[in-house]
This record gives C-alpha cells, structure tokens and sequence, in this order.
C-alpha cells in the first residue's frame, strides 16, 4: 500500500488559509491567549453547557438526555492520535473491531451490529451519514482535526427523536472551535514509520470569522495482523494506514458554513476472514457541507434553516474483484425555535433525498463489471416537534416525538418523554423514556449476490430505553449515577431463504434487551490536578434466552489523572478497563477456536507535554511544546471476537505499544 499520492505536499502547501503575520497573530489571542492551553476550569467542567439533546444551549443536568463531554482541554492533556481514542474513553463506549472494515465503529451500552449504523455523528449538530451501508466511517473516526474540536458531547441513549435514522443508541457530536483560540501546528514521528502533522488556525474580519483545521497521519510500516484463518493457515500482514482530513468553517452573522474533506486509506483482511482472500487497501473518502442560517425574529424566536450535502466514494480491492461504492445525500432541515424563561419548543421538518450505487469489476484476463446495488434514488420525510415545562425552580417536563416516512413505507412514530427533578444546588434526579429507530440502508434492501439478496419491504428496528441518573455536584466534583434499561425489536438480520441452497436474505428477526449501571465523576481536588471516571456494567439477553448475545463486554472503567504544571507542561495518564469480550461460540456452534481467546485488557495512554520556550530562551507567549505519547504502554496483546461470520474465534484488534514524539508551536 503505498502513501496516496499528493497527500502530503497537498497539506504542507495549504498548511493555512490566510497568511498570519506577527501582527495578525497578536489579534488572535485578545479574548483567549496562550496561556489557557492546558487550563481545566472547575467552573466551566461542573456547569457545562450542551446542545446535542435540545437542539439549544443547557446545563449538562438540564438537557433531555444522558450526556457525557470531552472538552478541547481534556483532549490535549491527555492526547490522542485519533478522533477515536477519544471516543474510546467516553463512558459506555467500546471500539471493536471488523475484519473487512477496521477502525470503523462504535458501541455504547453493550449495543452493536457489525457496521456502525447505531450511532450517529455529527459534525456541529449536522448528519454525518451515508446512505448505502450507513456506516463507513472510518474517515471521521481516523482523518478529522482534532486540533479543531472544542468538545464532542456524546448522548447515550436513543436520539431519533431529534435525527432520525441511525441515532438508536447513541449520537456523537463533534463540536468545532469557532471562537478565538490559539492557533497552532504540530509534527510528530513515532513507532511503525508513523508521521504526522496538524494545523489549527482562525481569524477574523469584522463579522466574518473563518476557521480551519488539516490534518495528515500514516503509519507507512503499520502494526502486524499476525492470525489464523478459517482454514487453520496462519499468516501475517502489516495494517499500514493513512488519514488525511480537513476542515473548513466560516460564519457571517446569522449565516454559517461547515466543509470537512476526510481520506482514509488502509490494509484490510479481505471480504472473509480467509487469507487465500487477502485483499489489498480500503479506501474510502467522505465528504460533508453544510449552510445554514438562523433567522432571528425576536429574542424569544428563530428559525434555522440547514441544507446539508454528504458524500462517500469508496474503493475495495479484493482478490477476485474490486468493489466501488459511492452515494450522494441532500437532507433540507428547517426547525422553528421559540423559548421563554419557563417554556421553550421546536418544531421542525425534514426532506432526505438519497442517491448511490454499488458495483464490482472482476479482475483477471477477462474483465466485466456487474452490480452488487443497481443505482437508487429514494426520498425520507420526517416532523418532529419537541418542548420543556418548567412547572418551577425544580421540577422541568420534557416531551417529544418524531413522525418519519422512509422511502415506500408508512410513516411510523417515535417518542420522547422526561422528568428532570432538582432537590436543591447540588442534587437532582432526570427520568427519560425516549425511542429510537434504524430503517434499513441500501445494501439490506437492494443487494444482489450469490450469497445475499435484499429485501424492499423491511420495517425498521426500534428501541425502547428507561434511564434513571442521579447526579451531584459540589465545588470540587461532579458525580453522576444512572440506570438505563433498553429493548430492541424487528432486529434487521441476514437469514436463511427456504429451499435456497444457503442463499441468505434480509428480514426483520428477534429482539435484544440491554440493561446496566453507569457511575461517573469528574474531580479537581487542587486546581492542577484533574481526575475523571466512569464505571460501566451492562449485560443483554435476546428473545431466545441467551445471555451475552451481542458479546460486548460486561464491565467497562475508564480513568484518567493529569497534572498540569504551567501553561503547556503537564503530564497526564488514562487507562481504559475491558473486560474479555464474549466468545462467538453463543452465535454459532461451528466456532473454531484457532486464535487466542478474548480476555481482559488495560489500555493505557501516557501524554507529556514540556514547554521549551525557557529553555530556549524565547517569550512564554507564544509556547513552544515538546509532546511524548506513549499508546498502550502495557504492551497489552487484544483480541476480539470475529464478530461477522462467527467461524473463528477472534482476531488481533490493537498494535502493541507505540512511541510518538512531537513539536507543537502555538501562536
């Protein structure tokens, strides 16, 4: 696999949109200087205030939802070479792993189905989707700036109600900085020929504020993916990969535009876990724009009106073929917002239209082309209206809905109703019922092979959650205690046709009952020094009694300590806590048991960070750092389970302990 050509030159030649002279970058840093890199304020971590589950700013305790946040600060103290190490320490989240399509998925609450078409992203509230498969997401997971998040805000829980398809157990939204910080570029070097380089940059002209953010990674040499196959043949690879991404935002007044262009390139195992079908690179590209603008009426109304355009092209190489697949989306959304000081609602529509395809063309002497999914167009309405009561200083109502008419099926509802009670400054409870959905993706409906052909007719799966959270909150912590309980029904699952001679087909099958405990806290005993956790357990059963089905682990804990000593020196450690994912032999009794089981892991993350600027002798107000990051310093061995055809145990998931060293100047 060799480095995607201009890649690199592209990013250093566009390093930054608008030249930034010394005098510029003195205007940059007015209202947020240098000197808050690293500055955790206990204030802004116990009062936060979100968007994703109203659709408008809320306390954390007041939002109708399950929320966890990872703030820009929280992120640089304790690194990350990826958008999804990030997320892969917010609570209730795991990151298995697929043969076929690697680094490409989350789970939260013990909840997956292969493809990561259970949660939703968003990149500042706008869907981040595709409509053939629902879930390449590989790009945004591994090739967004993440020197250009300001915080992801992450609800657990269902979140159709708000967005539709896709948001059935959880939406992740990715939320830009587009106020003045500092801006900044790093380069790094580390383990398996990895090189890598960041840039973050903003301005302003009157009222027009433009922000932007590139990014480039590779792993040239890549971890090896040493297994054996479905025919007991052991062999090795290595899983080279590179990521490049970029991200664009521009606001004037009440009119706002978002661009990201996200590439990612990387080694795969092949179409089956089988290494006479060893395939080559997995390339896939996504593209989201978005415009929109917020009509203010009055202080207490507005309508926001998006138009938002999303695009994947990807390529697969395989042994017998090569695998094209593209799509292009249009969603038109326009909600109408109206609030006082005791009441607020909004109401809102949207059109989706859907376009793609999906073709092979076979390699060999003699090439032709066939169609896995014949070209589509397909378009999905949906209203939705949701308000909050309240009824004092105590007590808030919450309720809501989402009516959706998916392409040549009836319309269906989904609902949302809540409680939020405060006992008084410190203590208060959130009950919520909410629903969400999943309708079926073109390759369920449309697909034509000689293993699997789709079903038109498809209902899509729904789920039902309770969540019960007690939360606390003092001076120094913020502690959070919640019980979620959830039902998932009309399961879309391949299954055998009748009389067909093991030609599988889609159909809507079973039913998966989640449920679990979710401990939380957030803690500044001294002003330097910040510790977060969260501990999960979560266990599931489908209709059919057998426990452990969706074979996630049961216990998740997630700790995080950092120690910050001046405005970019601090050192920071997080572990993230499995345990052994469960054996497939639940699935299938056909389970060979060729590699290392699925047992308990540690991986833990060590970041540093060292301002050189007094070593230099050079000004503290533009600082200099020196950053090491250490990933997996337990040299921890993971595998997981071979979670699709559930023929072999597991496979390798994670590359051993990798060392990155890296300058990161800010200005």
């Amino acid at each position: 696999m060799k480095n995607p050509k201009g890649y690199f030159n592209y990013l250093l030649l566009s390093l930054f949109f608008y030249p930034i002279s010394p005098t510029n970058a003195l205007e940059l840093n007015t209202t947020s200087t240098t000197q808050e890199l690293l500055q955790l304020s206990l204030e802004d971590l116990l009062n936060l205030q979100v968007i994703t589950a109203s659709k408008k700013q809320d306390n954390i305790h007041d939002a109708p939802g399950i929320i966890s946040v990872i703030t820009a600060q929280e992120i640089e103290r304790f690194g990350a070479n990826s958008l999804r190490e990030v997320i892969g320490r917010l609570t209730s989240t795991y990151l298995p792993e697929i043969y076929i399509t690697p680094q490409n998925a989350t789970s939260i609450r013990g909840s997956f189905a292969g493809l990561d078409t259970q949660v939703l992203l968003l990149i500042n509230g706008r869907p981040f989707k595709e409509s053939v498969t629902g879930g390449m997401n590989a790009p945004i997971y591994l090739a967004f700036p993440v020197s250009s998040i300001q915080k992801i805000e992450m609800i657990r829980g269902p979140g159709s109600v708000l967005y539709g398809t896709n948001a059935y157990t959880g939406v992740i939204n990715i939320i830009t900085k587009t106020d003045k910080n500092p801006n900044e570029v790093s380069v790094m070097v580390g383990s398996l020929g990895t090189r890598a380089t960041e840039a973050y940059a903003h301005h302003e002209y009157n009222d027009l504020k433009l922000t932007g953010g590139l990014r480039y990674f590779e792993e040239a040499k890549g971890w090896a993916f040493k297994a054996v196959d479905e025919y007991g043949v052991l062999n090795q690879t290595d899983y080279d990969e590179y990521n490049a991404g970029a991200y664009f935002n521009a606001n004037y007044k009440q009119l706002d535009f978002d661009f990201a262009w996200l590439r990612s390139n990387h080694r795969h195992l092949g179409e089956f876990p089988q290494w006479s079908w060893e395939a080559k690179d997995f390339k896939n590209t996504r593209i989201l724009a978005n415009v929109s603008y917020d009509h203010i009426f009055s202080e207490n109304w507005h309508i926001d009106t998006n138009f938002t355009y999303n695009q994947r092209q990807t390529n697969f190489e395989s042994v017998r073929a090569n695998m094209d697949e593209a799509s292009k989306d249009y969603l038109l959304e326009i909600t109408n917002h109206w609030q006082n000081d005791t009441f607020s609602w909004l109401l809102g529509t949207t059109i989706y239209y859907t376009t793609g395809y999906s073709q092979g063309v076979t390699k060999g002497a003699v090439q032709f082309g066939f169609p896995v999914i014949a070209d589509y167009h397909e378009t999905w309405y949906t209203l939705y209206a949701q308000g909050d009561y309240k009824l004092n200083d105590q007590i808030k109502l919450i309720a809501g809905g989402q009516a959706v008419k998916p392409n040549d099926l009836g319309w269906s509802f989904v609902p949302r109703l809540g409680l939020i009670y405060q006992f008084n400054e410190k203590l208060g409870i959130k009950a919520l019922y909410s629903e969400a959905y999943r309708t079926a993706f073109e390759i369920e409906n449309s697909i034509q092979s000689s293993v699997i052909i789709g079903k038109s007719d498809l209902r899509p799966e729904t789920i039902q959650t309770y969540d019960l959270q007690v939360f606390y909150d003092t001076a120094r912590y913020q502690l959070n205690a919640t019980y979620f309980h959830s039902t998932q029904q009309d399961l879309i699952t391949a299954a055998p046709l009748p009389n067909q001679g093991g030609l599988l087909t889609f159909d809507n099958v079973g039913e998966i009952t989640v449920q679990g405990i979710e401990l939380e806290a957030k803690l500044m005993p001294i002003e330097k020094f910040f510790l977060t956790s969260s501990i999960t357990y979560q266990s599931n059963e489908n209709d059919k009694g057998v426990k452990n089905t969706t074979l996630m682990p049961n216990w998740m804990i997630k700790l995080g300590a950092s120690y910050q000593f001046n405005s970019a020196t601090a050192i920071s450690i997080f572990d993230t806590f499995y345990s052994a994912a469960h054996e497939n032999s639940i699935r299938s009794m056909n389970t060979q048991a060729v590699n290392p089981a699925s047992s308990s892991y540690h991986m833990v993350t060590l970041n540093m960070s060292l301002e050189l600027n007094q070593w230099l002798g050079l000004s503290s107000e533009n600082p200099l750092a020196l950053n090491a990051y250490i990933y997996n310093l337990l040299d921890e061995e993971v595998y997981m389970p071979e979670f699709l055809r559930n023929q072999i145990n597991t496979l390798p998931a994670r590359q051993g302990r990798g060392v990155y060293v890296g300058l990161k100047y800010y200005f």
